[in-house]
C-alpha cells in the first residue's frame, strides 16, 4: 500500500513539474569591473567584419539563445538589453548562428523536444562618444525602445515559472495529504 501511495505522490508531483528550454537564454561574461552610474541612452551595433575605427573599452561578452518560438527581432532585442543593463553603449562583432536546444517538462523524458534556436553573440563595449563618432556612426545607433518589450517578456516568463512552481508545490502537498490520510 505504501509503495502505491508513494507512486501516486510522485505522479502528482510530476504533473505539476516545471517546463524548461522554452524561453530566451542570455549570458553576459564581464571582461572587467566597471562602475555604472547611469545606463546609456542609446546603443550602437556593429556587425561582424564591420570597420571599427574608434576608441572603445571592452567590458564583456554577450551570448543570447532564442527560445522555442522567439523571433530574430526578440533575440536581437535581448542582445541589446543585455549590453544596456551592463552599461555598454555599443556591441561589436555581432554575429548570428544557430544551436540545437531542448525543451520539455522536468523529469519527464518523453516530453523533450529538440529545436533550432537563433543565437547572437557580440562584444559589449563602452564607446568614447565624441561628436565625430556620433556624426560618422549615426546610422548604427538604436533607440532604447526595446527595453520595455524585453521587460514585458521577462515579466511574463517569470509569472509562468512562478505559476508552474506553485502548481508543483500544491500538487506535492496534496499528494502528501493523500498519503497521510491513507496511512
Amino acid at each position: 500500500m505504501q509503495t502505491n501511495l508513494l507512486s501516486l505522490l510522485i505522479l502528482i508531483f510530476l504533473f505539476g513539474c516545471v517546463s524548461y528550454g522554452e524561453t530566451t537564454k542570455s549570458d553576459f561574461s564581464p571582461l572587467k569591473q566597471i562602475t555604472c552610474e547611469e545606463k546609456p541612452k542609446e546603443i550602437y551595433l556593429f556587425m561582424e567584419n564591420e570597420k571599427v575605427d574608434f576608441e572603445y573599452e571592452r567590458i564583456g561578452l554577450i551570448e543570447v539563445q532564442g527560445g522555442q518560438y522567439v523571433s530574430l527581432t526578440e533575440v536581437t532585442n535581448e542582445l541589446k538589453f543585455k549590453a544596456w543593463e551592463n552599461c555598454a553603449n555599443g556591441i561589436l562583432n555581432v554575429s548570428q548562428g544557430n544551436t540545437i536546444r531542448a525543451s520539455g517538462t522536468a523529469f519527464v523524458d518523453e516530453s523533450e523536444d529538440l529545436y533550432s534556436s537563433k543565437v547572437l553573440t557580440g562584444v559589449a563595449v563602452r564607446v568614447n562618444l565624441t561628436e565625430s563618432f556620433k556624426t560618422e556612426h549615426a546610422s548604427k545607433a538604436v533607440s532604447l525602445d526595446f527595453t520595455e518589450e524585453v521587460d514585458q517578456r521577462k515579466t511574463k516568463e517569470s509569472k509562468k515559472a512562478n505559476t508552474q512552481a506553485t502548481v508543483s508545490i500544491i500538487a506535492g502537498v496534496v499528494g502528501l495529504i493523500v498519503i497521510i490520510i491513507a496511512a
